[in-house]
């Protein structure tokens, strides 16, 4: 199998070069033509595994190389500004292609989740959600509907999490609250769409940290955040930006010896540099969970500098996108 990836990463890359100083997405992979003989389901079938092993690949190579050379300043920029590991950038912004079959999809919960994790269905159904219609209705009493179960795979999912963002951000109410405390019922859940950087799942937390400040057990939700390692930075970057109990709550924290990660390291400058110098530089020029590599780094930059390019790479473009 790690074969077939190999060579499904490298036809991938050799036929879709991004351009220079760009982070491959979705919108620079098109399906190709369908070869004849070959269904159309497993051809899309095996486009979407292809495009995985590609991603993956490409994030490997991103962190292994920032880790061994502090003073790529292209990549250490890359991973400020996207704010995005593998995520699609431009997903909402590109034009259905092909009719959606609205009454199949909207048949039933599990027809809806199939139609999600396509591409043309989760940007019609985005689209959908920001009218005043029956198949909003539909549709949010769908997602209303999900287990906690669903809402991991949806969440892990490339297109499905598209969805489930603009969920978070549009519908609001009594199902984003009842969202909301299934995820809280299930910490492990919280735990599993927080972590790995090669899941675009992190973006869920992340609209929920933005969008859900007015839900009753939003405190309750970032306390159980506050008591998890090894998540996403960017959940971090965010939580320590809009949230300034968290961002108290994590510095003191690292001040006693109790670090989010086992060792911070470069990509972990994305919430670190939201921090003042005079709040954390010293920190981290002492403690000895910093990695030589972050150390030096620092020591080699202007602190301002090192912050003003969290701050600009702070914004998330998933939530802006419309």
């Amino acid at each position: 199998m790690i074969f077939i990836k190999i060579f499904l990463c490298t036809v991938l890359a050799m036929e879709n070069l991004p351009a220079y100083g760009r982070t491959p997405s979705l919108h620079h992979l098109p399906t190709p033509t369908t070869p004849p003989g070959v269904p159309e389901g497993l051809h899309r079938r095996a486009h979407w595994f292809a495009m995985q092993a590609y991603f993956q690949t490409f994030d490997s190579v991103v962190f292994h190389e920032l880790e061994l050379n502090y003073q790529n300043e292209v990549l250490l920029q890359q991973l400020h500004m996207h704010n995005l590991y593998n995520a699609p950038e431009v997903q909402v912004d590109e034009t259905v292609d092909e009719t959606i079959d609205e009454t199949t999809c909207l048949q039933d919960k599990t027809e809806f989740m199939e139609c999600l994790k396509e591409k043309n269905a989760s940007i019609h159904f985005q689209q959908a959600l920001k009218s005043s219609s029956a198949t909003k209705d539909r549709i949010v009493e769908l997602f209303d509907s999900l287990d906690i179960n669903e809402i991991v795979s949806l969440s892990k999912d490339i297109n499905g999490n598209y969805f489930m963002s603009k969920a978070i951000k549009y519908v609001g109410g009594d199902p984003i609250e009842r969202f909301m405390e299934k995820l809280i019922r299930r910490p492990e859940s919280i735990q599993q769409i927080s972590t790995g950087a090669k899941s675009p799942s992190y973006k869920v937390i992340i609209s929920l940290i933005l969008t859900g400040k007015s839900l009753k057990n939003y405190d309750e939700f970032i306390n159980i955040l506050k008591g998890m390692e090894h998540i996403n930075p960017y959940i971090i970057q965010q939580a320590v930006k809009h949230i300034p109990e968290y961002k108290t709550f994590l510095l003191e924290g690292m001040k006693r010896g109790e670090f989010p990660y086992e060792a911070l390291s470069l990509c972990h400058l994305c919430f670190l540099g939201m921090y003042s110098q005079e709040e954390i530089r010293q920190l981290l020029m002492t403690s000895d969970k910093v990695t030589e590599k972050l150390r030096k780094y620092i020591q080699t930059r202007n602190w301002d500098t090192i912050q003003q390019k969290s701050i600009a790479g702070s914004e998330p473009r998933f939530l802006s996108q419309d």
